[in-house]
Order: structure tokens, then sequence, then C-alpha cells
């Protein structure tokens, strides 16, 4: 009896556990079942590992494939130890989500971003985890890779920077140009003031005028400046390829500063070392425009007594490309070396002192850099307080075809007594604006000695020369911004006219374009020369001088 008793009280409890182990794997069974539904609702195609784990016990009920392949982790690792997945993480972030975990409110979606490690290839990654509360029942986590967007979202954060760095140093530039516009035209408007108040003083007006005219070419260049700046920074600026002679670049040099270094009490030095490449390719009127801000900086800043040296140095020649050094240093008085790191920014100068006493814009050095840089070369400073500075300019450039002789080198001549005359030409100008016409009629009559008759624009200007016999005319100004047909139109319709005449007269654009690439575009359509507005009659008169000899020559 005893046994059987013992053997019916073992058989209930096998029963009992044997139930207990039926309810255990029909509740499990149920609770996949409602993670595969979980899996189903949350589920959206993206490559994402998916974890679900049970909200009470934490145990995992659902693991994807997926895991293997962001971590390198088996399925039934992360399935008999979640925390395997620490392995993967770094220690400190590790550290950091569990005390966040702990502050989760369970309302929200709990987000973080964290780095991560495949174990299988070592690589690093970035990812992003999110927990959601299911319905109190389950912990759904997703973690993704996003290595890709955390590239992106970089790009267009520093993209952004960028253009907010971009947009406050636009603000910056107009703020300042600004400034240094208003400050010329201020002192312009306050010496004619000064004029009209003391207009029976002669000689008092004439010292206002003369102040106001320095003014104003100060503003000139400022403006001319501005323009270069604005050009190079909106990347449209286009470097010519044409063959060029490096020393029609050193004579013009010499023939620009050698006067103005005599009056100054300075010793004017050109020099020119181990040369044999003369004619290259490149872009001649850019190397000039650098030579000369380096020139006029140096003129500036020495003083009576002082040297200021320019030197053209081959350096060697590779694969038909010469590299060239043109270097020019000053005994003047030199800069701070801590200035240097901001020499090249625009509106720069050394100091508030430098600016009232020696004047400037302090956009000539960022204009060269640029210019330089558009050129594949760099430029190397050399300073220091009381003893000079010294600019070296590295540039290459390509050899250009023929004979490199130097045979015909030499300083250029000018008229004899430094003048220019135009006095009995006949001139055809053509300007639209009243008030210039009569200006540059008065200065070329009056003052030089010509005639000018006037064309009110490009279409009257092509009927009287139509309308004149061969060689009525000597001259053609033509202003390029006119109505009905433009300056350079104009220019082109006379050229393409069936004559010597039409072919061969002098014609000279006069225009507020004063641009390079305006210049030159005026020399390609077939005119003789390009002079910006305000008209620099000194200029005009040169031009004139020059184009006419070349003419008789020919």
């Amino acid at each position: 009896m005893e046994n059987v008793l013992i053997t019916w009280i073992s058989f209930g409890v096998f029963c009992a556990l044997a139930l207990a182990a039926l309810i255990v794997i029909a509740k499990a069974l149920k609770e996949q079942k409602r993670a595969r539904a979980v899996i189903s609702a949350f589920a959206d195609g993206r490559e994402e590992a998916l974890i679900i784990l049970n909200g009470i016990t934490k145990v995992p009920v659902y693991i994807s494939d997926s895991v293997k392949t962001l971590f390198g982790l088996d399925r039934d690792t992360v399935d008999s130890d979640i925390c395997s997945l620490e392995w993967c993480a770094d220690a400190d972030e590790c550290k950091q989500f569990y005390s966040n975990y702990k502050n989760w409110d369970r309302k929200k979606e709990y987000t973080s971003e964290f780095r991560f490690k495949n174990i299988d290839t070592e690589k690093w990654h970035n990812g992003r985890l999110c927990i959601f509360e299911y319905q109190k029942d389950f912990l759904i986590i997703r973690i993704s890779e996003i290595s890709k967007e955390i590239a992106i979202r970089d790009e267009l954060k520093n993209e952004l920077e960028r253009v907010k760095t971009e947009e406050q140093h636009k603000s910056d530039f107009l703020s300042k140009m600004s400034h240094e516009i208003r400050t010329p035209m201020n002192g312009i408007l306050g010496m004619l003031s000064l004029a009209k108040l003391n207009i029976s003083d002669a000689e008092q007006v004439m010292t206002y005028l003369d102040k106001a005219d320095n003014l104003s070419q100060f503003m000139l260049s400022l403006i001319n400046d501005i323009l270069d700046m604005s050009k190079i920074e909106s990347g449209k600026v286009v470097l010519e390829h044409a063959k060029f002679d490096f020393l029609e670049i050193f004579d013009k040099l010499h023939e620009m500063f050698a006067g103005t270094m005599e009056q100054k009490g300075i010793v004017f030095e050109m020099k020119r070392e181990d040369m044999d490449v003369r004619y290259v390719i490149g872009d001649s009127l850019r190397l000039l425009q650098i030579l000369i801000n380096f020139l006029s900086n140096a003129s500036k800043y020495t003083f009576k007594g002082g040297t200021v040296t320019i030197t053209f140095r081959q350096m060697n020649k590779v694969d038909g490309k010469v590299h060239m050094l043109f270097k020019v240093g000053d005994t003047g008085k030199g800069m701070d070396p801590q200035f240097l790191s901001r020499i090249f920014k625009p509106f720069e100068q050394e100091s508030a002192s430098t600016t009232r006493k020696f004047g400037g814009t302090g956009l000539g050095m960022a204009i060269a850099d640029n210019l330089v840089r558009l050129m594949g070369g760099h430029i190397v400073v050399d300073t220091a307080l009381g003893k000079g500075s010294e600019f070296s300019v590295y540039i290459p450039f390509d050899i250009a075809e023929g004979d490199q002789s130097f045979e015909t080198s030499g300083t250029s001549e000018s008229a004899a007594d430094g003048k220019y005359s135009i006095e009995g030409l006949r001139i055809l100008m053509a300007e639209d604006n009243a008030i210039n016409a009569e200006i540059a009629v008065e200065i070329l009559t009056t003052m030089e000695g010509a005639e000018v008759e006037t064309a009110s624009d490009g279409v009257e200007a092509v009927d009287m020369f139509k309308n004149s016999e061969d060689g009525y005319y000597d001259v053609i100004l033509m202003d390029i911004q006119m109505p009905r047909l433009d300056g350079w139109t104009a220019a082109q319709t006379i050229r393409a006219i069936d004559s010597d005449y039409a072919r061969t007269i002098p014609i000279f654009a006069l225009s507020a374009n004063a641009y390079v690439e305006d210049k030159r575009h005026s020399v390609e359509i077939g005119m003789n020369g390009h002079i910006s507005k305000p008209i620099d009659f000194d200029e005009l008169k040169k031009l004139i001088h020059e184009t006419l000899n070349k003419l008789k020559i020919k």
C-alpha cells in the first residue's frame, strides 16, 4: 500500500512538473508569437539589427540574423548573453549608456548614437541605438549602421559652416569696403566745399583741388582693387595663356618706377640673373600687376637714401617649363613678423598708424597672393622691423617655341622729352554721356590741341566713319556701354569695312569696365587698346603716340 502511494505521489509530481513545463512552453510559444507580431509591426525594411527582450526578465525572445552582419556575433552568443554586445562597444560609451538608461522615463523612445566594432573585421562603425517599450511586455531594440548618414551629416555641417564663414567674410568685406570708400569721398567733398568758400583765392582753390585730385586717384585705385578682389573671390578670373617677353615686363617696370624712385631719393636696382629663357607662355598682364604691387609697396615704405631692388632669376628648366623667381627687396621700415600671418588677408594692414602715414587699401597683397596661386606659384616673405622686407615670388611658365635670344634687349625709350603730343590729330569720339563728352573734348582740344568730333552712340560713330574720306580721322575713341550699338560691336563693324583705312585706323576703348579681361577683349575684337575711366589723358596720349609710330614703321 505504501509503495502504491509513493507511486501515485511520484506520478502526481511528474504530472505537475509536466504541466508546469507545458505552461512555460505554451507561454514561450505565445511570447514568440507576440514577438513575431511585434517584428511585423516595427520592421520597416531598413538594414539593422532587431532584438526583442522580455519586458520583465530582459531575456531575448527574438534576435535578427543581422547581428552577425553588424557585430560579427552569432545569434546564439547574443541569445545566451545579451551583454555580449558590450564586447563590440567602447567601455566609456557603455558606462554612459547604462547611466542614461537608468534615467530613461520610458514614455518616449530612447535614442543614442555610439561607435561599435565588428569583431570579425576589426573595423569600427557608427551606429544608432533605439529602445522602445511595447505595451510593457517587450523592449524593442533597434541598432542601425549610420556611418554614411554621419558622413553626409558632417559634410552638410561643414558646408553650412563654410557658407556661414563666407557670408561673414562678405559682410566684413562690404563693411570695410564701405568705410574705405567713404573716407576719401568725404575728403573730396570737403576739399570741394572749401574751394567754393575760397573761390576768390585762386592759389588756395588750386591747393584744395590738388588734394581732391589726390584723394580721387586713391579712391579710383581702391575701386579697381575691390573689383579685382571681387572677381577673384567669385572664381571669375581667367588667366591668359599667350606668348610674352620677360624683357618687355622688365623694361616696363623700369619705365614705371625709375623716375619715381629717383624723385624720392631711392636707389633703384634691376637685375637679371642666370636667364637663357626670354619668351614664355602665360599671363603677362597679371604678372605685371603682381610685380607692380610689390614695387609700389617697396617704394612707399622705403625712405630717402634707401634701396629698392627687383631681380628676375631663372631657377631651372624641367619638362618644357621654366621656374622663375621674381624678388623685390627694400631697405625700408620692415614689418613685425607677427603681421605675416595676416598680410595676405583683404583690408589687412600692420597698424592704424601705417594706414594714416603711408595710405593704401590693404587689398594689394591679397590680390597678388591669389593671382600667384592661380598661376601655380607661391610667395615667400622675409622681413624684420627697421631692416626692410623681401618678397620672393616663384612661378612656373611654359617655355615658348622659337628663338630665345637676348640680343635685342634694352630698356624702352619714350619720347625725347618724356611727353607725348596729339596736337593736330583729328579724333572721332563716341560717348553717350554728355558730361563725360564735354570734359574729354575740352581737355583734348583746349589743352592738347587735337580736333574732336563726337558721336552720341555706336550707330552714329559708324555712320560718321563711313561718310568720311579715307584718312580723315586719325584716331577713334569708343565708349563701350552705349545705346543702340555698343562700342565693341561698333569697332567690329568698322573693322569689317573693306578698306585699309578701316582695317588700320587706331581704335581705343574708353570704358568704366576696368577688368583685365575687358581690356583683353577690346584687343581681341580688333581695338588697339583699352583705357579705363576716369580717363588718364597722359596714358591715352602715350598709347596714341606709340600706336601711330608703330603704324608709320609698318
